[in-house]
């Protein structure tokens, strides 16, 4: 029509001129560009353009806001910045969504003042008309509130009558002072959003929210999460700034919501309650971290009005133009991988390098490696894909060597070796410092032993020489104490660890360091934040992956490299809470696999004196049962294997093994 001509064309000479959009700078900047009479009513999308559909998922963005006169201005800034990619965004509303809108977004208003704060049914109170007469507002039949229950409305609503009505792959939140910055958000989506799969993603900028007193009297968030992540559960939150769902762990959201306890004015904050309901969901969800200097919007702080001559944190920072937001970006994070063509591993079965640590000086740790043996060369179906690292043949998926320091005259650590992996080893006789010496399933590392002074970092900067050589996809570390249960092992890595892959991924048993505040040295808190502040500004992470199993991915193995060399060496009392520190500090988007208790394809409680008695106990009953073998008396039926097919999303997984 004339008048979205007119927009298109007013548009086009806005971005030619290289007109600034530094949308907060100041007041008249504002009111200049977005109150201005040009219409700004949403573009018929479907007359425009009929482009074919992109590979890309298909985002629904509801952008909370309120229909106070003082928030118009952001609200026009909104949809300018959407009309500069009028073929892959689009609003939602009574017009047809085109094949190629990758972006769906509405404003999310309460659009009933008597309501009540949440609704589970009747969600609208107009689905076509507001008062503005704009038809990108979703008007939800709440009262308008922003603490309460707002977004568990809108995420209920747009499951229930969206997602499968507009073929949508994730649902978002974000407050109406966030702006998007187009180009990286596609950038995000291309690389990290994978279209109609069955992954349980949580991807937003991630703070700690462990409760207080005052909020443990409303609500006992221990109590709720327990059931699933035992005695410690993870108090961790995604901002509400923005945040995203895929629609398999929305579905589980959904389901969840009525289970959350607590209503009304007595509970904590909705976005950090919405968070707590995705990790209290069955199954393992991923967290796509988001750092402050990744993140692909910019948020101007909820307290500048538009009446303020003086605007802080600028939804587009200074220096930034227009320009900045169409102009295509190549990711730095994304490196090629080495060839795989000499392995013969099927190509939906990643490989792994599992190294666990043991000592020489010890014979509970001697019979633990006798016990691992045992466990791997035993007649069950996962024997022809496991082998040890001095014997890598080309189908085996499961690498395993028993990591130990060799030499005793040396340092506790080494990470500046050659450029070599043999650099990292110790060269000398080893037949005086373990008996299986001969078994040859050992990596002898170039160090003294030790616990917690740099035996971990040593252990994977030698990984990271090796990676190419044995075309290995992930690594892992455990503790010699640890119990594998190999049916889950296998059944998760085929389901949710694919080979060759980019992603950075980090697995393991997540705890929160502040929850160990009295066992670490005085100031090492601060120190942590001091170090992560950097890549996630005020929001520092204090999140680590326990010691007992851990795994990466070989993409996040080569990036925690520079981390490794440069790592300020402060000291703590759990290195593996160090390396994690590496992880998260490293450049690039980090994805966390978080598990449930139940979820655990290992089993670890055994190191304490006390404890040790029943390893041997709970191990013979898992050898039992992989190798189908009953007890003396017993007619005995092993548990099903986990297998996955070709045209299977889901694995159903158990620890028998």
């Amino acid at each position: 029509t004339t008048r979205n001509n007119i927009s298109l064309f007013g548009a086009m000479i806005l971005i030619c001129l290289g007109v600034q959009f530094e949308l907060l700078t100041s007041t008249s900047v504002v009111l200049e560009l977005f109150s201005s009479s040009v219409d700004t009513a949403p573009i018929d999308v479907p007359q425009l353009l009929n482009v074919q559909r992109r590979q890309g998922p298909r985002v629904l963005l509801g952008i909370f806001a309120t229909e106070r006169e003082e928030d118009s201005a952001f609200w026009q800034a909104q949809r300018r910045l959407f009309q500069t990619y009028p073929d892959r965004i689009c609003p939602l509303s009574s017009s047809i969504i085109p094949s190629s809108c990758e972006l769906v977004y509405t404003f999310v208003v309460g659009g009933n003042a008597t309501g009540p704060t949440t609704q589970s049914s009747d969600f609208l109170v107009n689905q076509t008309t507001t008062k503005t007469g704009n038809m990108d507002v979703t008007r939800l039949n709440i009262v308008e509130n922003t603490i309460f229950d707002k977004s568990q409305t809108w995420f209920w609503y747009a499951h229930n009558h969206l997602v499968q009505a507009y073929g949508i792959h994730y649902v978002a939140k974000c407050n109406l002072d966030t702006f998007l910055r187009i180009d990286k958000w596609f950038d995000f989506t291309q690389q990290h959003l994978p279209v109609q799969t069955p992954r349980r993603i949580l991807a937003g900028m991630f703070a700690d929210a462990i409760p207080t007193k005052k909020q443990q009297g409303v609500i006992n968030l221990k109590e709720y999460l327990k059931p699933k992540y035992g005695e410690h559960p993870l108090y961790w939150y995604a901002l509400g700034q923005f945040y995203l769902f895929s629609t398999p762990l929305l579905r589980e959201v959904v389901a969840e919501i009525p289970n959350y306890p607590g209503t009304g004015t007595g509970r904590i904050q909705e976005d950090i309650a919405m968070s707590f309901i995705a990790m209290k969901t069955p199954g393992v969800v991923e967290l796509l971290v988001v750092a402050e200097m990744d993140r692909f919007w910019s948020q101007a702080l909820p307290e500048t009005a538009v009446g303020n001559t003086k605007y802080h944190d600028a939804a587009l920072p200074v220096g930034v133009t227009s320009s900045s937001f169409i102009a295509p970006v190549t990711s730095p994070l994304i490196k090629e991988s080495p060839s795989n063509s000499s392995r013969r591993v099927p190509p939906n079965r990643p490989r792994i390098l599992m190294g666990i640590f043991s000592t020489m000086s010890s014979r509970t740790d001697a019979r633990y490696r006798s016990l691992f043996r045992e466990l791997f060369q035993a007649n069950h179906p996962y024997r022809d894909r496991i082998c040890p690292l001095s014997n890598v043949h080309d189908s085996c998926e499961l690498i395993y060597t028993f990591v130990l320091g060799a030499n005793p005259n040396t340092t506790t650590t080494e990470i500046r070796t050659g450029p070599d992996a043999e650099s990292f080893l110790f060269q000398g006789s080893v037949a005086a410092f373990a008996e299986d010496a001969a078994e040859g399933d050992y990596t002898f590392l170039n160090i003294r032993e030790n616990m917690d002074e740099g035996k971990t970092p040593t252990w994977w900067a030698f990984v990271s020489h090796i990676l190419q050589k044995y075309e290995l996809d992930y690594a892992a570390k455990c503790d010699s104490d640890t119990i594998l249960l190999l049916d889950g092992l296998f059944g998760f890595a085929e389901t949710y660890l694919p080979p060759k892959t980019h992603r950075r991924i980090l697995l393991g048993k997540f705890s929160d360091s502040m929850l160990y505040q009295n066992l670490l040295p005085s100031g090492q808190v601060d120190r942590q934040r001091k170090y992560l502040e950097g890549k996630f500004g005020s929001h520092t992470l204090h999140w680590f992956a326990q010691g007992q199993f851990y795994l990466l991915s070989a993409q996040l193995i080569q990036d925690i490299q520079v981390e490794i060399a440069n790592f300020p060496g402060f000291v703590v009392n759990f290195e593996d809470q160090v390396l994690s520190m590496m992880a998260l500090k490293s450049a690039g988007l980090i994805e966390l696999l978080v598990l449930a208790e139940s979820e655990h394809f290992w089993m670890h409680k055994f190191k304490l004196p006390r404890q040790r008695h029943k390893f041997k106990a709970v191990w013979e009953e898992k050898f039992r049962q992989i190798t189908g073998t009953p007890r003396e008396g017993e007619v005995f039926a092993p548990t099903p294997f986990a297998i996955t097919t070709a045209n299977s999303t889901t694995v159903e997984m158990s620890n028998s093994i």
